[in-house]
């Protein structure tokens, strides 16, 4: 074997080696890349795992939102057609000669007898057989001249009356206006206020 052939042959085992060396050399690199990547999979699965989990909860959350919505929708109308009814109710009411000052309290007796504001518009019809039973039943809050109630008949006042304003009648029976917007009160003193009526003996006062 000739020299220049041996030489030859050393340049190329030189060349494999080399090449050997720095294919070990990429080879460790990548392993030290995949070992970095694998050691990011861990938190990165735990970061979609807990995505997941946000977009499932807000995507319930949006599911649940129009029945919320539906309900403050259902309370808001029922606040109106209670205001719609009500306007109507007081101007049948003040038609009838209505003390101002019971108003509030004759809706709550209506409420609590069974009337219900359950339509977007006032039913007249409805509403006129409430307050003409208002008005028997609860007398004492309409003036004399609209209710069933017979005043007594005023007699002259007799020799030697004093001039002026009377005094109350010592059996008086006095309400104030704020009583009449009281329905516990009411309750409990309908009748006598319609008796007193009666006999003439009912003052209102401020």
């Amino acid at each position: 074997m000739s020299e220049e052939l041996i030489k030859s042959l050393e340049r190329q085992l030189k060349q494999a080696n080399d090449e050997s060396a720095k294919r070990r050399g990429e080879n460790k690199t990548l392993k030290a890349r995949i070992t970095e990547l694998e050691g990011q999979v861990g938190p990165a699965n735990q970061t979609i795992t807990t995505l997941t989990k946000e977009r499932d909860e807000l995507k319930k959350a949006a599911e649940a939102a129009p029945g919320e919505k539906d309900l403050k929708i259902a309370e808001l109308t029922g606040k109106l057609r209670t205001i719609n009814h009500k306007a109507a109710f007081t101007k049948l009411a003040e038609t009838k000669g209505v003390n101002p000052a019971a108003v509030d309290a004759l809706w709550t007796v209506s409420i609590a007898g069974g009337y219900k504001p359950e339509t977007d518009e006032p039913d007249e019809a409805k509403l006129t057989e409430v307050v003409d039973g208002l008005v028997t039943s609860q007398s004492y809050a309409f003036t004399p001249s609209t209710s069933s109630t017979k005043q007594p008949e005023k007699l002259p006042p007799g020799p030697g009356a004093k001039r002026g304003d009377p005094s109350p009648r010592s059996d008086a029976y006095v309400v104030r206006k704020s009583d009449l917007q009281d329905p516990e009160f009411m309750r409990l003193n309908q009748a006598n206020i319609a008796e007193a009526r009666k006999a003439g003996t009912f003052v209102l006062q401020d």
